[in-house]
C-alpha cells in the first residue's frame, strides 16, 4: 500500500542525483503542472516529486486533495495530512477537495464536516466527498457561494433552511438521502446558472415526488436502476419525477420499472485539453496507472481513444471484474504495439489462482521482442522467469517481485540502468552474481532479500554502480532451524555513492574497492548467538546507526557501540 512516509527503500532514489539529463518537466510553467495536478490523485501527485528537481516540492502548492484513508497505514497520518493541507491554503483558495471516507469506523464522526467547514471557507470550487456511513451532511455547502461543481456520494441532506449557490453548475448526487421530501427540489431552485444534474437513487431516500425545476438545466441523469437491496413490501409508494427544464439539450433515466435515453449531445465546452501535444500527453500517461489513463478518455475529445496509443501498460487483474477481459486487454496491447517498441510494462499478477501458469511469460517473451524500456513485474506464485529478460538489450530498468530466477546461461543487458529484486528466489547461488556482472551501466542496485532465496554469498561486482540497497530486515517468516545457513555480501563498487543496509540475518558485509567518498544508512540487528560481524573496509564520510537491539562488542576486533541509539561519524577502520 502506498503511503506518504515510504519506506526506506524510496529514500534510496532520492538520495542521489542519477546521472544528468535534460529536464524537460523543470521548463513547464506552473499553471499547466497544475492542470495536470489537479486531476490526479494526490498519491500519485506526491510520486511526481521525483520526476523533475523542480517538482519536489511542488506537489504541496497544488491547491487541490483528492485523497482516500485507504492509502495510509496510519489513520492519524492521513487526519494529519489532510489538516495539513487546509493549513497550508489558510490564506488563498482551493480549487478542488475529493474525500472518500467512512466515519464508521472511526472515533471522530463530525471530522468530514470539519473538513467541508474549512474548504467552505477557503471558497472551495469543486466539492467531491463520499462517506459509507450516511452522515447529515454540513448544510455549509447550501451557502458556499465558490462552489461550481458537488458530488456527495452515500451523505444524508438536511432540508436546507438557506441556499445560495450562484456558481454551481454541475451536481451530482449517488445514493443520498434526504431528511425533507422538499429538499431536492428546493435546493436545485435556487441554483440560477445550474448545467447538469446527476442523481442516482436508492430506495427509501425521502424523494418520493422528485421535481426539476431550472431554467438553467442542459443535462439530466436520473439513474434508479436495478438495486438488488429493494424490498417491494418495505418501499411500496409509487416515486414521480417532474422534469420543467426548457434549456434541456440531453436527458437520460435508466429505472428498475422506465428506462429512457435520449442521445441529445450535451452542451459543447471550450476543449483546452485537445490542444496539448501528443508527447506531453503520453509523458504524463506514462506515469498512471492503465486504469486512469483510460478515464482520462472522457476529460477530452481527442482522448477518447488516445489512450490506446499510449506505449505503457501498467495493470492489475484486480481492475477487471473478468479474468478473460483483462487477458485480452494485455494481448490486445501486445497487439496494437507489435510494429513499434514498448517504453514500460509494468504487470501485477497471481497465477496460483489461474489456470495458465505460463501467461506471464508469454506476455514477458512478447515485450523483449517489442524492446521494452522499463519492464516491471509482480507474481505472488513464485513462477520461474523467462531467461528472455536476461537478453534484451533495450531494457532500462527491471523491476521482479516475487519470482524465481534460473541461471542465466547468456546475459546480455548493455542498456540496464536500474535492477530491483523484491522476495526474488535463485534458481542458482551464482545467478546473481553473473547477472549484476553483465551490467556494463548498472547504476542503481536495490534488493529485497527473503529467507531462503538460494544466494548464501552475494557478490556485488561492479565498475558502473553507483547505488546499493540490500534489505534483509525483519522477517515474521524467518525460522532459524530451517536457515541456518550464514549469508555474506561482499560488495565491490569502486564508484559507489549510497549505500544502505537494513538486515537482521546476514552474518558479513564486505566492501572492497573504496571510492573516495560514500554516504551510507545502516540499520543492522546483530545477533551474538550467531556471532555476526559488520566488516567495513574503507573510509565512509557518514553512518547513521539505528536502534541496536543487541549489543555489539566488536567491529573487526575493535570495540564499536553498545545498545544505545547512535549516530556518528566513523572513519579509517
Amino acid at each position: 500500500m502506498f503511503t506518504f512516509m515510504d519506506a526506506a527503500r524510496e529514500k534510496l532514489a532520492l538520495s542521489t542525483n542519477p546521472p544528468s539529463e535534460v529536464d524537460r518537466l523543470s521548463s513547464l510553467p506552473d499553471c499547466l503542472i497544475f492542470q495536470v495536478f489537479l486531476n490526479l490523485p494526490t498519491k500519485d501527485v506526491v510520486k511526481t516529486s521525483v520526476l523533475s528537481t523542480r517538482w519536489t516540492t511542488l506537489w504541496k502548492d497544488v491547491p487541490g486533495l483528492d485523497l482516500d484513508p485507504k492509502d495510509f497505514n496510519i489513520h492519524e497520518t492521513f487526519v494529519s495530512f489532510v489538516d495539513n493541507f487546509l493549513e497550508r491554503n489558510g490564506s488563498s483558495s482551493i480549487h478542488r477537495f475529493k474525500l472518500t471516507y467512512d466515519s464508521s469506523y472511526f472515533e471522530e464522526p463530525g471530522l468530514v464536516n470539519r473538513w467541508v467547514d474549512t474548504a467552505a471557507r477557503l471558497k472551495v470550487e469543486h466539492l467531491n466527498v463520499s462517506d459509507y456511513w450516511d452522515p447529515i451532511m454540513n448544510p455549509t455547502v447550501y451557502t458556499c457561494s465558490s462552489l461550481v461543481s458537488l458530488r456527495l456520494a452515500r451523505m444524508s441532506l438536511p432540508n436546507p433552511e438557506l441556499v445560495s449557490l450562484p456558481s454551481l453548475k454541475a451536481l451530482v448526487l449517488i445514493l443520498v438521502v434526504f431528511t425533507n421530501k422538499w429538499a431536492l427540489e428546493n435546493l436545485i431552485s435556487k441554483c440560477p446558472v445550474l448545467e447538469n444534474f446527476s442523481i442516482e437513487r436508492r430506495y427509501g431516500d425521502g424523494i418520493p415526488i422528485l421535481r426539476v425545476h431550472s431554467k438553467s438545466l442542459l443535462t439530466f441523469v436520473h439513474d434508479a436502476g436495478n438495486h438488488e437491496d429493494y424490498d417491494e413490501e418495505e418501499y411500496d409508494e409509487d416515486r414521480n419525477v417532474e422534469i420543467d427544464a426548457p434549456m434541456l439539450k440531453y436527458l437520460m433515466i435508466s429505472d428498475a420499472r422506465v428506462k429512457l435515453a435520449l442521445s441529445t449531445n450535451p452542451p459543447s465546452e471550450v476543449d483546452r485539453l485537445s490542444s496539448l501535444p501528443d508527447c506531453l500527453i503520453f509523458q504524463v500517461f506514462l506515469n498512471l496507472p492503465t486504469k486512469d489513463v483510460v478515464k482520462t478518455s472522457v476529460l477530452s475529445t481527442r482522448w477518447t481513444t488516445l489512450w490506446k496509443d499510449v506505449p505503457g501498460l501498467d495493470l492489475d487483474p484486480k481492475d477487471f471484474n473478468i479474468h478473460e477481459t483483462f487477458v485480452s486487454f494485455v494481448d490486445n496491447f501486445l497487439e496494437r504495439n507489435r510494429s513499434s517498441s514498448i517504453h514500460r510494462f509494468k504487470l501485477t499478477y497471481d497465477s496460483s489462482y489461474f489456470e495458465e501458469p505460463g501467461l506471464v511469460n508469454r506476455w514477458v517473451e512478447t515485450a523483449a521482442r517489442l524492446k521494452v524500456e522499463h519492464l516491471d513485474v509482480s507474481d505472488y506464485w513464485d513462477p520461474i522467469m523467462n531467461p528472455t529478460v536476461y537478453t534484451c538489450s533495450s531494457l532500462v530498468s527491471l523491476r521482479l517481485a516475487r519470482m524465481s530466477l534460473p541461471n542465466p546461461e547468456l546475459v546480455s543487458l548493455p542498456s540496464l540502468k536500474a535492477l530491483v529484486l523484491i522476495l526474488v528466489v535463485f534458481t542458482n547461488k551464482w545467478a546473481l552474481e553473473n547477472l549484476i556482472s553483465k551490467c556494463p551501466v548498472l547504476e542503481n542496485f536495490s534488493i529485497e532479500r527473503r529467507y531462503g532465496d538460494g544466494i548464501p554469498i552475494l557478490r556485488v561486482h561492479s565498475k558502473s554502480l553507483l547505488t546499493f540497497v540490500h534489505d534483509a530486515g525483519n522477517h515474521e517468516d524467518y525460522d532459524e532451524e530451517e536457515y541456518d545457513e550464514d549469508r555474506n555480501v561482499e560488495i565491490d563498487a569502486p564508484m559507489l555513492k549510497y549505500l544502505m543496509i537494513s538486515d537482521g540475518l546476514t552474518s558479513s558485509f564486505i566492501i572492497k574497492s573504496p571510492p573516495s567518498a560514500v554516504e551510507a544508512d545502516i540499520d543492522i540487528v546483530f545477533n551474538l548467538t550467531s556471532e555476526r560481524i559488520l566488516g567495513v573496509a574503507y573510509e565512509v564520510q557518514k553512518i547513521e546507526m539505528g536502534v541496536v537491539r543487541f549489543s555489539v562488542r566488536y567491529l573487526q576486533n575493535r570495540i564499536c557501540v553498545t545498545n544505545q541509539k547512535i549516530v556518528k561519524i566513523i572513519r579509517g577502520f
